[in-house]
């Protein structure tokens, strides 16, 4: 088992969601604050409304009525889910004002901001766990052939009815409080908002998660379901059209690829507060930067020093524009085609290597994790053009790697079995000095059985979303080590295009940065020394100290480095 560590950073807030998080927003009465759409009303309102909810129809007690009422549910609780992960905005703005260290706030002032984010985001995952434990029990029942009562259909409609008038005035109130903090931005400065007008909406949220906690816990009592059951439940996925890996191997594939234009805007993301570290275009909209403080620890580190980086994935289109110079595509090796040029035909390597080593500060789309770091990154090819690969291709690339005297190895692939041959080659690569970051897995289940995280040689990274929770795709497990974001990951795509992907791919490359900085402070650093710098300099986010869905918590490379250093 991998070693686990006692946490000496304090808990980080963490961050809810903007709008009413029960569904899609209707297209009525909108207004903006940076790139966030906000409506006056929810889909559990405008379905009530429109009679498309759970409900009763003359012939309630039919099986057709029982079967559409469930299908309507799901349909409810799969939207409400969706808004709860995606609509965070504005807890992502308080975040970047917050690094900034805005002079506008007391220290007083940015306490009581992280202690509403924190009680809020608490909540709110709470209420994703309560969503996913009835989206499953639902599903069970399907399974069997059982369909909801023509009792348990009246109750929910009755549920449904009792909180429409309460959700849409709350949601008028939230839209008001979004509305009057939009206007009060002065044009000179984005970002200077008033702290009266942030406690303002902060409480309205609260009421607004509050009302739909006891929503859920209403409809789970109906549903003959235990409240208390969701706090210990990790969500099931298996039904959903995430691609489970299989032995061989094969990457873990994201859950979500969103292309953006040439204004690097990301559905969902308010763009960062500029801070004037680098001019690339798509900075704006790299929140993980941020929240990982790896822009800030971009001074400490020692750029003079080059780190070798081998991807183990699908290969690197190394004539990216902003990969050029960063990729030793002559020290690469394509394992599939049996020649030199591990030329990306899948693009899952050159999203990887973008969120490592994309050139910073080049006016040129985004900055890599390391910022001006000098890294070598070296493809190696082991995954075709579907995305999958051979045991022997990923053992062959490991012993490459090893071969090339990397300093670090990122590994966002996957299986579900275990192999002798895999464990010997990456104990060779830990014997040989190198870091061997690898990714927790897509599936929502446990990994601790796969032969890639279970290896004492390997550290294990979970995703993060932007409130600072586990995303509900990332695999779970006593083998963790960290999590990292994990949700709209602006990075690299073939081509020379950008996309913004979700998946532990993405947050496993953000880790491999991090550690990189470290070692260009600290080149004697054994991979021992680097997981345990890691471990204990990141922030608790559930439990304190360790847990099984968090690993030992958010990475934090500003503290890492110091640590480093010491």
């Amino acid at each position: 088992m991998k070693r686990k560590s006692s946490k000496k950073a304090a808990l980080l807030a963490v961050i809810i969601c903007v709008t009413m998080i029960t569904g899609a927003c209707a297209k009525t009465d909108n207004s903006t604050l940076g790139n966030t759409t906000v409506a006056t009303t929810s889909s559990i309102v405008s379905k009530a409304k429109a009679n498309e909810t759970v409900g009763v129809s003359t012939n309630s007690n039919s099986v057709k009525a029982t079967e559409s009422a469930s299908t309507s549910l799901q349909e409810l609780l799969t939207g409400a889910l969706n808004q709860l992960e995606e609509q965070e905005v504005f807890q992502q703005l308080l975040a970047n004002l917050e690094q900034m260290k805005l002079t506008v706030f007391s220290e007083a002032e940015l306490a009581q901001i992280q202690t509403n984010r924190q009680q809020a985001g608490d909540l709110a995952y709470s209420v994703a766990l309560d969503i996913n434990l009835i989206k499953n029990n639902l599903l069970e029942m399907n399974a069997n052939g059982e369909t909801l009562t023509p009792s348990q259909v009246i109750q929910i409609e009755k549920l449904i009815k009792s909180y429409e008038t309460e959700i849409q005035k709350v949601i008028d109130d939230v839209t008001a409080r979004i509305n009057a903090l939009a206007s009060g931005r002065t044009k000179k400065n984005g970002s200077d908002y008033s702290y009266d007008s942030i406690i303002n909406m902060q409480d309205s949220q609260l009421t607004m998660l509050e009302d739909i906690n006891t929503f859920m816990d209403q409809l789970m009592v109906i549903l003959n379901i235990d409240p208390e059951t969701a706090l210990n439940t990790v969500p099931d996925l298996s039904n959903s059209n995430i691609a489970v890996t299989k032995p061989d191997f094969s990457l873990i594939k994201p859950t979500e690829k969103v292309r953006v234009g040439k204004d690097f805007v990301v559905a969902g993301l308010s763009s960062m507060a500029n801070d004037g570290l680098v001019d690339d275009p798509g900075y704006k909209s790299q929140w993980y930067l941020g929240y990982t403080n790896a822009n800030l620890a971009w001074s400490q580190i020692n750029i003079e020093n080059t780190i070798r980086i081998a991807i183990i994935d699908t290969g690197i289109d190394y004539t990216h524009p902003d990969l050029k110079g960063r990729v030793d595509n002559k020290e690469g090796y394509d394992f599939v085609n049996s020649d030199d040029d591990a030329m990306d035909d899948n693009g899952h390597g050159t999203h990887v290597a973008g969120i490592i080593g994309a050139t910073s500060n080049n006016g040129v789309g985004i900055a890599g994790t390391v910022g001006a770091l000098d890294v070598a990154l070296i493809p190696i090819k082991v995954l075709g053009a579907d995305g999958t690969g051979s045991l022997d291709n990923i053992v062959d690339g490991i012993y490459y790697a090893i071969d090339k005297k990397v300093d670090i190895i990122n590994m966002s692939v996957g299986t579900s079995g275990t192999s002798e041959a895999l464990s010997k080659a990456l104990q060779a690569a830990h014997d040989a000095g190198i870091i061997v970051v690898v990714a927790a897995g897509n599936e929502s289940t446990n990994c601790d059985g796969s032969g890639i995280v279970s290896s004492d040689a390997t550290y294990t990274v979970v995703a993060l979303t932007l409130l600072n929770k586990p995303a509900l795709f990332s695999n779970y497990g006593e083998e963790v080590n960290i999590g990292a974001p994990g949700k709209k990951i602006l990075s690299t795509v073939p081509g020379g295009e950008y996309e913004a992907w979700d998946g532990t791919s993405m947050a496993t490359p953000i880790v491999s940065g991090i550690a990189a900085m470290i070692l260009s402070v600290n080149p004697s650093l054994t991979p021992d020394l680097v997981y345990e710098i890691l471990n204990s300099s990141s922030i608790d986010l559930l439990e304190e100290g360790f847990d099984v869905k968090t690993g030992n918590g958010l990475i934090n490379a500003v503290m890492a480095l110091e640590l480093a250093t010491q």
